[in-house]
């Protein structure tokens, strides 16, 4: 099944023009009416949902072990309850399928992104709102959203929403393009230009839409929240009202990521060290060489992480050194390095802790597990205190929940949970 919304001549010169004109980099941008394309659309079933999410939580981060952890958790949820509530929420079920939309490029220039939209079936086509979604890190291009039917944050769905997560620069529609990995303005732009195309597409099919509007992620998809929330607060005050953002575990900082690992000389997540040089390198033009960047295994291999190709879970299998020092060459664990240098210039310039403000009274939830092994605590840690100096609504959920999947766990049954309680 294909929807495609047909615009005139005029219209679509009017959208290639507003993405011409050169605006300051600080100045609020006027949305289009974006030029979109659904396909593929289709429902999902109740159990496909139930056995490719739900247990995900249950077997993946082995939440057992955490278990006695849970009453730290605000909101939180049994996952045996989480079935419970979805499946007495579920009524018409929900539809999902496959978003292309009209966006930007790092340079600026048109260029048609893509994702995936989940919408709550309902025979009076009434939603409470709209939830953007905002996806962890992935390596190959057959795990991003609009190639994956079933994702993670979709169990938000069947409380009432539709639901929007865009595949962001470098997959999907752009995977010929350089992932801009971390850029939190590109991240931003892509979800954000996401939601328009999204809500224009409910519009124009009939949907009722409720004033509900949600943000969450985990992981590059909780830096990816906060990117959001920063470029909402910065230029779409007008156009969004975000009733509450879901920020799990994100990399807010990435200097201070960088100090973290060095000085600790250890990363659970190997594969992530040539995709944070490779992002602040491709959207900077650093120009740096990453064959001179990493050492041993990682430089031997750091092609196949980058090339989209292989799985997140091959690459997580992949590295055996987990210690810094024998990941990055002897220059680069140095910032006085001129190419060390530069790669933490950029970090600076890409910087979300204590760089902007947030609305008085936004709402914002913050959960980080403090045994965190791939995403450092000090992350979260240093964006609380950010926050913690606005006039905001500031939850931080900060406690022993375990590694990095484990929190991932607790933060998805949390977030349901949340959910689940004020449906």
């Amino acid at each position: 099944m294909k929807n495609i919304l047909k615009h005139s001549f005029i219209a679509m010169m009017l959208v290639l023009l507003a993405f011409s004109c050169k605006k300051d980099d600080n100045d609020p941008v006027e949305p289009a009416t974006p030029i979109y394309e659904v396909s593929n659309v289709k429902n999902i079933s109740l159990s496909d949902t139930l056995v490719n999410i739900i247990q995900q939580l249950i077997e993946y981060s082995k939440i057992d072990s955490i278990i006695g952890t849970i009453h730290d958790v605000p909101y939180i949820i049994t996952p045996g309850e989480l079935i419970s509530a979805v499946s007495e929420n579920w009524g018409d079920g929900v539809s999902t399928g496959v978003i292309k939309y009209q966006s930007k490029d790092l340079s600026g220039a048109p260029a048609t992104l893509s994702g995936r939209i989940y919408i709550k079936n309902t025979a009076d086509k009434r939603l409470k709102g709209i939830i953007i979604a905002n996806h962890f890190t992935i390596c190959s291009n057959n795990e991003c959203p609009s190639n994956t039917l079933l994702e993670l944050e979709s169990i938000l769905v069947p409380f009432g929403y539709a639901m929007v997560m865009a595949d962001y620069i470098g997959y999907g529609s752009t995977v010929d393009m350089e992932h801009p990995y971390l850029n939190w303005e590109a991240t931003a732009t892509a979800s954000i230009d996401a939601y328009f195309a999204m809500k224009q597409y409910l519009e124009d099919n009939g949907y009722e839409i409720g004033d509900e509007r949600y943000n969450v992620g985990y992981s590059q998809g909780g830096e990816a929240t906060m990117s959001v929330l920063r470029m909402v607060t910065e230029r779409y005050s007008d156009k969004i009202r975000l009733n509450r953002s879901f920020v799990g575990a994100g990399p807010h900082s990435i200097e201070a990521t960088y100090d973290d690992v060095i000085a600790n000389d250890f990363t659970g997540i190997p594969m992530a060290m040539p995709m944070i040089v490779n992002g602040m390198n491709a959207s900077y033009d650093l120009g740096l060489d990453l064959d001179e960047v990493f050492v041993g295994e990682m430089r031997d291999n750091y092609k196949k992480v980058l090339s989209k190709q292989h799985s997140s879970l091959y690459l997580m299998t992949l590295f055996r050194d987990h210690e810094v020092s024998k990941i990055f060459a002897p220059a680069f664990l140095d910032k006085n390095d001129p190419m060390t240098a530069k790669f933490i210039d950029a970090a600076r310039k890409n910087e979300l802790v204590g760089t902007w403000t947030p609305k008085a009274g936004e709402d914002i939830y913050l959960f980080h597990s403090r045994q965190d092994d791939m995403v450092p605590f000090v992350n979260s840690e240093r964006m609380g205190a950010a926050l913690e100096g606005t006039s905001c609504k500031l939850e931080k959920v900060f406690g022993d929940f375990g590694n990095h999947v484990q929190g991932m766990a607790l933060f998805m049954l949390s977030v349901s949970g949340y959910f689940a309680q004020n449906n």
